[in-house]
């Protein structure tokens, strides 16, 4: 289905004719994160309320540039309930968009990048960030927020899998956190309900090659853990899985962000 938003033409794959949503309005005065050449206009409306679970409350936050996101608290910690899409660090400095292939493919610097640089994609899903921007010391999160270690990804987890063992993977936690239907995850998003509020969509990813891929069927949260010299922990959702595994992978890779709360 299209909607026409405040005049920008925005396909929305996946909408579900007759399914209940209202429309958030993002106002923007730096015109500069419209990546695709538009400069004309300072706010987008996107589907957003068929992302979180209205049986749940809701708080909020914002980012350095004025971008607000819905939060929730899960246990004792407060994670965003929305993808992060600053384009530049706490201390002001620019997060570079690394639209060219090559260079993509062999920075060891901080780079972002919307995916296939398509505003739509950078509302619904927020920016792929790859690791060097998320071990910045300018800090990619707003004051007052943090990435998350690996271990507290597991107490998230762990509190979500009654099933679980500690194990590198839990068995239906991922279902918890996904949000339910198919506007951000191709079906069957298996026994997705998002009853835990952390509203996983499934952003994909940039691959160290510079090419994108798995929209709408995996969503990858970075953590601040590292694996090794070229690796960081990342945790990782599947459509056809209800559960969320945890993966080592190399830190130029393009994955989404999400934030806890100090």
């Amino acid at each position: 289905m299209k909607k026409i938003l405040f005049g920008l033409n925005i396909l929305i794959s996946g909408w579900a004719y007759g399914q209940t949503a209202t429309i958030k309005t993002v106002h923007k005065k730096d015109a500069s994160v419209y990546e695709g050449g538009i400069s004309t206009i300072d706010s987008i409306s996107y589907v957003f309320d068929a992302a979180i679970n209205a049986g749940l409350t809701y708080g909020t936050m914002t980012d350095s540039e004025g971008n607000s996101y819905r939060t929730i608290q899960i246990g004792n910690q407060t994670w965003m309930a929305e993808n992060l899409r600053v384009t530049k660090f706490r201390d002001g400095n620019a997060i570079p968009n690394t639209k060219d292939t090559a260079q993509w493919r062999t920075t060891t610097s901080p780079a972002r990048c919307t995916y296939r640089e398509d505003v739509a994609n950078n509302f619904l899903y927020g920016n792929l960030y790859n690791w060097f921007a998320v071990e910045s010391p300018s800090n990619l999160c707003p004051r007052g927020w943090h990435i998350p270690t690996d271990a507290e990804w597991g107490i998230l987890l762990n509190l979500l899998d009654s099933k679980s063992s500690g194990g590198d993977s839990v068995n239906i936690a991922g279902s918890r956190m996904k949000i339910a239907g198919n506007v951000y995850w191709d079906p069957p998003n298996t026994n997705a309900s998002n009853s835990s509020g952390f509203s996983a969509n499934a952003g994909g990813a940039r691959f160290p090659s510079g090419s994108f891929g798995a929209i709408r069927s995996f969503g990858l949260w970075w953590s601040s853990t590292q694996t090794d010299a070229t690796t960081a922990w990342v945790r990782q959702l599947g459509n056809t899985s209800e559960s969320a595994a945890r993966v080592s992978y190399q830190k130029t890779f393009g994955f989404s962000v999400r934030c806890v709360k100090d």
